[in-house]
């Protein structure tokens, strides 16, 4: 918020505005994490991605949250990349 709130706006519109393109229609893989304890992202929302994502490969985690999903399963998203990085 230093340098004015403009970027903080731009992504809270983007959530009620279309991406300009069709999540369906992506041709490379998705890796979608969500944590059923998120206190700030439903978990609604990963599984609503992964169901729109065609190639989405999901990690839908019961016992993660907003937080500890990017740092109790570090290891294992680093490995996801690695495994559906484009060779």
């Amino acid at each position: 918020m230093r340098n004015g709130f403009c970027g903080w706006q731009d992504d809270e519109l983007a959530f009620v505005k279309s991406g300009g393109f069709d999540l369906a229609q992506t041709e490379v893989p998705v890796a979608i994490w969500q944590g059923a304890q998120d206190r700030f992202t439903p978990f609604a929302h990963g599984q609503w991605l992964v169901s729109h994502f065609r190639r989405a490969h999901p990690h839908l985690l019961a016992d993660q949250g907003h937080l500890s999903l990017g740092v109790d399963p570090f290891g294992l998203i680093l490995d996801d990349l690695l495994t559906i990085a484009p060779a």
